[in-house]
C-alpha cells in the first residue's frame, strides 16, 4: 500500500480492499482492510466509505472478495455462496443505486462465466472489479474536464455547492 500523503479512497492490493475511514478525517488517515465480503459490507454500512461511486467500486471489490473466497470444488454450491454474499452486500446501504448497479454487473459476469472452471471465474471476477475501479476513475476525470471547460469563461472566482458526498473521496 502506498503510504504517501496521497490520501484514496480505496485500493485493491490484488487480496484485500484498503477504504480510507472517512469518519476519522481529516484528523486521522487510517485504513479500513476488508479481506472479506462481510467486512466490505460493514465499511459500507458503517459509513466507513461514503459517496455513491466509491460505495459501487467497493461492492464490486466484495462480490471479487466473496468470490475468490469460496473453498469448495461444487460449481452448485460455489453460485449459491457468491449469490448469498451479493445479498448480504446489498443490505449494507439500502439507497445506494451504485451499490446495485454494481452488484448486479458482477452477478451478471458470474452467470455469463459460470461454466468456467470455479479457478476462472474467480480471476474474472477479480478482473471485472478492476475494470469498474478504472471505469469510475475515467469517469470522474472527465467529470472534472467537463466542469474547467464549463466554468473557464468566468472572470472572478467561483463557487459550487454539491449535493451529497462529492470529490475524491467520493470516488475511486
Amino acid at each position: 500500500m502506498n503510504n504517501n500523503s496521497k490520501v484514496q479512497t480505496l485500493i485493491w492490493d490484488g487480496r484485500k480492499l484498503h477504504l480510507i475511514d472517512q469518519r476519522k478525517l481529516p484528523f486521522i488517515k487510517e485504513y479500513a482492510i476488508c479481506d472479506t465480503f462481510e467486512k466490505v459490507g460493514m465499511a459500507i454500512k458503517d459509513m466507513i466509505v461514503r459517496g455513491a461511486p466509491a460505495i459501487g467500486v467497493s461492492a464490486a471489490y466484495g462480490a471479487a472478495i466473496a468470490g475468490s473466497q469460496y473453498e469448495g470444488s461444487s460449481k452448485t454450491d460455489y453460485k449459491k455462496y457468491f449469490e448469498d454474499a451479493l445479498a448480504y452486500l446489498a443490505t449494507s446501504r439500502p439507497t445506494a443505486v451504485n451499490l446495485f448497479w454494481a452488484l448486479k454487473r458482477m452477478k451478471d459476469v458470474f452467470i455469463k462465466n459460470e461454466d468456467l472452471d470455479i479457478s476462472q471465474v474467480k480471476k474474472i471476477l477479480i478482473s471485472e472489479a478492476e475494470k469498474i475501479e478504472a471505469e469510475d476513475i475515467i469517469i470522474n476525470k472527465k467529470i472534472g474536464e467537463n466542469g474547467i471547460e464549463a466554468f473557464k469563461d468566468f472572470k472572478s472566482a467561483v463557487k459550487i455547492l454539491t449535493h451529497c458526498n462529492a470529490g475524491a473521496l467520493a470516488t475511486a
